[in-house]
């Protein structure tokens, strides 16, 4: 065997060590947690200090796939408004390395759509109000809201909507998704009956 065909043979075994841990975050990406943390009044629940309360825990692994549950964010951030998001996609802006996610229902069962490991998780879920038009014609659904929460703030009304099939699916994500309904059939696609 040559030199050269020795030397091939030693560097096919070595395996290849990635430099990201999985499951710790980076330095820059806490450092992007902290900036939100100075730059908004959100709540923020951040890796390791917050990795047992209730909201990290609840935002990390409250999934219906559990794949999406096997990252760890570097921290959850819980907007309540539109000027929150708003905020926090600035100071993302100026982390273009860090990873992010936004977590509506966290039904998607693809892995990073909803989840992220070692980046920044925006939970929509204190965004989960429902609204009804004065004409009783259109809701105004949160996109931290489920269709749970919505159809039982509008039977009341005697109303319902064209929406997720499941109550713990979330509005935002089955909407940008286009979804299914039982109601389907009649009136078209959940994503075809909202204005975004």
């Amino acid at each position: 065997m040559s030199k050269i065909n020795k030397l091939l043979a030693v560097c096919c075994i070595v395996p290849y060590i990635p430099l990201v841990v999985a499951g710790i975050p980076s330095a820059r990406a806490i450092q992007c947690c902290t900036e939100i943390a100075a730059k908004t009044h959100v709540t923020i629940r951040s890796w390791p200090i917050s990795q047992y309360s209730a909201e990290y825990s609840n935002a990390k692994s409250h999934y219906w796939s559990n794949a999406n549950a096997d990252g760890t964010p570097a921290c959850v951030v819980f907007p309540t408004n539109a000027q929150d998001v708003s905020t926090i996609i600035q100071v993302f802006l100026r982390y273009p390395g860090v990873g992010f996610a936004t977590k509506s229902g966290g039904h998607n069962p693809n892995a990073g759509f909803a989840s992220t490991d070692g980046g920044v998780l925006i939970s929509m879920s204190q965004l989960s109000s429902t609204m009804l038009s004065t004409d009783r014609k259109q809701a105004y659904l949160g996109p931290g809201a489920t269709w749970q929460d919505a159809v039982s703030a509008l039977e009341p009304y005697n109303l319902t909507v064209v929406g997720g099939r499941l109550g713990d699916v979330g509005v935002g994500g089955l909407l940008v998704g286009c979804g299914l309904s039982f109601l389907s059939a009649q009136y078209g696609l959940p994503c075809d009956n909202s204005k975004l």
